[in-house]
């Protein structure tokens, strides 16, 4: 069907429309209407009447109302019958006797209403409508506006049939014969003149799709020329393989390269011109991707040059299909990637190397940690029962003669055990395995620390210790307590060494700028400048080795490497002959409300120490010798330990890690596992000081962990306090 038909065809269908419209739905709605309005109007005259009867009414003028139905009558011929009654059903209208009369055949409309003024019926009227007659008048006059519409309707639909001619048909046939013209060749043909609405969008469009058709094929043209450029020119290759995989096109980049003829390639497929120099495996999943027509991406493999040097390369190509999807063969590119794989495999070498080099660093520092451990332990053994017994010697009354023997017994001891102490420390630190408990610290407490342990210096050397700190309501600083205690002591106790007789050393502490610092300043000789930059280096007492003081040389070097480990900072001012400062600063923390042990139940308290040195088991006897509140009980191994506790619970154990048989960690998972036992708390003990172990020993559950050689003081608090804790 022709565009002309369908129009017409649409003209048809919607005239049939418009007609059915006027016939079925408009002019019985219009009747309707009519009927509906002719009522209303009649309802409304005839109240209006009634209106006009109630003065006569009231006033009895009988023949005044007589006139004005008769006048009500004349004027409307289609009141076919009216009456009026009194208040008494009595007719007054019309006079005469009898009722009018009435055409049977017609359809009267019949109306009644009651004449009523303040709420009193005055009398009754009533009436008979012929509507037909108007109801005639009216609808002939809405067939003539039917007919009007009809007619007006015609003309417009035949314009707009000679307007879709010319607007829409005229310029779909002409642009669907430039279209013609356009499939057999003719890029350049003449479209018809686009207007403004859709018809002229597509002849644009069609007019974009011919101009880019045009030049896409003149860029065709030039890509193709462009293309044989850059395939004689370029450093990268082409190739090209047919529906059966065989080479039909290599470019002479590649053939100039491998010293092959274009013959070698043409012709022939992957397979039959061989593995190019991979693995098996490689070359069999290439072989695969060729034959099922998937694309491959950088096939790197090596190939030998005639001139015998090994060149890397790597090949990436497509499959071409045609508009059926049926395979055409492939298309691709190579290049020559020798320098980037040359460094790839010298990379591989180094991190080869570098990861050697890191296995053997890494058995090293575990040989050394394996070593600290070990001699740690086989040092702080001995040193225990030395330092132990040192201290309970001096403890009771000795003869004269025997007390500076004794004093150098701890004073060395004490120094031997500084310096295990502190190289340990170094040395863990360096390794970056020092443990770090850290939390908020209050400087009270790190004060009143330091004062304790600096005490019996300041009476050796006849020093005024000053305490600047203790109640000075400072803030909390965050950081490992312990580590910053041990720091800070080490400063007290060098301005206490090397202060000058009855000097002044004095802890401060002050608020700066996000940290608190902390200062320890001395009256003693001060550091030169040529010295002060020898002060961090390892070993180097500047000058104080042939001195009284004692010292190792590596206690700055240590402090200065724990503060930093707790983001604090370490710095010192000295002036020769006038004394130094060294000062710490630590970041602040929010105070945490401090809580106090609570305090033992009453009764003697059961701690079960299981030990097998003698020695150790005879210094802690010694050490709760005196301690009334608690009872000690010694077993050798863990076994025995376990028939004790079975025939007497205690209220803590004191386990050392290095036991016979089954050692102290075995034995905390047995008690951590009955039910009877796993409820008391207990207590590592070990000569072995290393951080990590301390860690996975109190992972593992003990509740505290004591070191040998025995602090005395620290040895019995962390038994009172576990056992208040319970």
């Amino acid at each position: 069907m022709t565009l002309r038909l369908k129009i017409l065809a649409l003209q048809g269908l919607v005239a049939i429309a418009a007609v059915g419209y006027l016939v079925f739905a408009w002019l019985p709605d219009a009747d309707d209407n009519l009927t509906r309005r002719a009522a209303a109007d009649t309802e409304r005259h005839l109240d209006t009447v009634v209106e006009s009867l109630i003065p006569f009414l009231l006033q009895g003028q009988y023949a005044s109302i007589q006139e004005n139905l008769d006048a009500v009558k004349a004027r409307n011929p289609e009141w076919v019958a009216l009456a009026l009654f009194n208040d008494e059903g009595v007719r007054i209208y019309p006079v005469v006797a009898g009722a009018p009369t009435r055409a049977e055949t017609r359809e009267l409309q019949r109306l009644a209403r009651n004449v009523v003024f303040e709420n009193a019926i005055l009398g009754r009227i009533e009436v008979s409508v012929d509507l037909q007659p108007v109801l005639a008048e009216r609808q002939a006059m809405i067939w003539e506006l039917a007919w009007v519409l009809a007619g007006a309707f015609v003309v417009a639909l035949l314009g707009m049939g000679a307007l879709l001619e010319i607007v829409v048909r005229r310029p779909v046939v002409q642009l669907g014969k430039a279209a013609s013209q356009f499939a057999e060749g003719n890029h350049a043909v003449e479209l018809p003149r686009a207007g403004g609405d859709e018809i002229g969008a597509l002849t644009r469009t069609f007019a974009a799709m011919r101009d880019s058709v045009r030049d896409g094929k003149a860029a065709l043209m030039h890509s193709e020329a462009r293309f044989r450029d850059f395939s004689e020119s370029a450093a990268d290759w082409y190739f090209e393989i047919d529906a059966n995989l065989r080479f039909s096109f290599m470019s002479e980049q590649y053939l100039k390269i491998i010293g092959k003829p274009a013959e070698f390639f043409v012709g022939r497929t992957r397979q039959e011109i061989g593995n190019p120099g991979v693995s098996d495996e490689e070359w069999a999943a290439h072989l695969e991707d060729l034959r099922a027509h998937r694309p491959f991406r950088n096939f790197i493999h090596p190939r030998t040059l005639p001139n015998g040097h090994v060149m890397w390369m790597q090949v990436s190509g497509v499959p071409r299909f045609d508009e059926e999807g049926m395979f055409l063969g492939y298309r691709g590119s190579g290049q020559d990637i020798t320098q980037l794989k040359e460094a790839e495999i010298a990379l591989q070498q180094a991190i080869s190397a570098t990861e050697h080099a890191r296995q053997r660093a890494e058995a090293a520092n575990k040989s050394k940690a394996l070593f600290l451990s070990s001699m740690s332990h086989e040092l702080r053994t001995p040193l225990n029962a030395i330092l132990g017994f040192g201290q309970i010697l001096k403890m009771n009354d000795l003869d004269d003669r025997l007390v500076p023997s004794v004093e150098q017994i701890l004073s060395n001891g004490e120094h031997l055990l500084q310096l295990i102490t502190q190289i340990l420390d170094l040395s863990q630190i360096d390794s970056d395995d020092v443990f770090m408990e850290v939390g908020d610290v209050c400087p009270d407490d790190v004060a009143k620390s330091c004062m304790a342990m600096a005490r019996p210096l300041t009476m050796q050397n006849a020093i005024h210790l000053v305490d600047r700190i203790t109640g000075g309501e400072l803030p909390c600083v965050r950081g490992d307590k312990t580590r910053l205690i041990q720091a800070l002591s080490h400063l007290v106790s060098n301005g206490i060494k090397y202060n000058r007789h009855g000097g002044r050393t004095e802890l401060s502490a002050e608020r700066r700028d996000g940290v608190l610092r902390f200062k320890v300043s001395d009256q003693g000789a001060g550091i030169s400048p040529q010295k002060q930059k020898q002060l961090f280096e390892p070993f180097s007492r500047l000058g104080a080795e042939g001195s009284n003081v004692a010292g190792t040389g590596i206690g700055l070097v240590l402090t200065r490497k724990l503060v930093e480990r707790m983001d604090g900072k370490l710095g010192f001012e000295s002036r020769e002959g006038e004394g130094s400062a060294f000062w710490i600063d630590m970041p602040l923390a929010e105070p945490e409300d401090a809580t106090s042990p609570a305090p033992m139940g009453g009764g003697r308290k059961l701690v079960l120490y299981v030990e097998d040195s003698p020695a150790n088991a005879d210094l802690m006897k010694a050490i709760f010798e005196d301690i009334e509140t608690i009872e000690l009980e010694v077993a050798p191994d863990a076994e025995q330990a376990f028939e004790r506790i079975a025939a007497r619970k205690p209220d803590m154990i004191l386990m050392d890690i290095d036991l016979p048989g089954m050692d102290g960690r075995e034995a905390l998972a047995v008690l951590l596992t009955q039910d009877h036992t796993r409820d008391i708390p207990v207590v590592a003990v070990s000569a072995d000081a290393m951080p990590q172990h301390i860690r996975e020993s109190l992972d593992a559950g003990f509740r505290d962990y004591i070191t040998k050689p025995f602090n005395l003081a620290k040895t019995i608090a962390v038994v009172e306090q576990t056992l208040s804790a319970r």
